[in-house]
């Protein structure tokens, strides 16, 4: 071979020596590769199991052809089955329920006494009002008249009113004060006015007012208060029994 860039002629050495080199790069590829493809090496135990473990043959099935696609045109389509006629409905039987038995009625046996008759509830005479006495009848008069002409002015509910009225009309009109109980009521107000509201005003007040105006820490007022107890009980006493005194003269005059 000739080298164009100095003109010598180059030896054919040169030329053998790359194709040997790149020969030998190719078989240790291949040999390579091959080793790559075939595995590691089996032991002789792997081969004896392998000669014993019977392997399916290979079918060696030919490949489709275009025959194989025709399609089926000899079955012809069978024509859907008519439905069976319909058996004859059986004639329907009826059945005869005898009627059935009636029971004689058992009549109750008539009642031979009675039932006692059912009293009416008693109702208690209304009370007769009490008579007037003579004396007390011009007073029972304008009292009448007081309540049936003023009594709306006195009386500003209706049922106030109304009760009053009763109650003097179930008594006839008659006062509360009259000739037979005077001298009761005179003495339950006399009473009631002296032993409950004089003793009030006239003693037991002017202790209440004497204790105020003291002081509690001063010796006067804690001697004070010793007397105070003793007597403001006593005329406290005093009223108790006017007013129970009094409550009885008021109840014997209008009884």
């Amino acid at each position: 071979m000739r080298d164009f860039s100095t003109g010598h002629r180059k030896s054919p050495q040169g030329f053998d020596r790359i194709l040997m080199a790149v020969a030998a790069t190719f078989l240790s590829v291949a040999a390579t590769t091959a080793n790559a493809q075939s595995g590691p090496a089996k032991s002789p135990a792997d081969l004896a199991i392998d000669a014993a473990v019977p392997l399916p043959e290979p079918a060696n099935v030919p490949p489709p052809t275009v025959n194989d696609f025709k399609a089926d045109t000899t079955a012809a389509a069978t024509p859907p089955k008519k439905e069976e006629a319909a058996a004859p409905a059986a004639p329907a039987t009826t059945a005869t329920v005898p009627p059935a038995a009636t029971a004689p009625t058992a009549t109750p046996p008539a009642a031979t006494a009675a039932a006692p008759a059912v009293e009416p509830p008693k109702t208690e005479p209304a009370k007769a009002a009490p008579a007037v006495a003579a004396a007390d009848q011009p007073v029972a008069d304008k009292l009448r008249d007081l309540i049936a002409a003023k009594g709306a002015r006195y009386f500003d509910r209706k049922n106030e009113r109304t009760a009053v009225e009763n109650f003097y009309k179930d008594r006839n009109y008659a006062p509360l004060w009259s000739e037979a109980g005077a001298a009761w009521q005179v003495a339950g107000a006399l009473l009631y006015l002296i032993g409950s509201i004089g003793v009030t005003m006239v003693c037991n007040v002017p202790l209440n007012n004497r204790l105020a105006n003291l002081a509690p820490e001063s010796a006067e007022g804690a001697t004070f208060w010793t007397q105070y107890l003793s007597v403001w009980t006593a005329w406290n006493h005093v009223r108790t029994l006017a007013c129970l005194g009094s409550s009885v003269c008021f109840i014997l005059g209008i009884a």
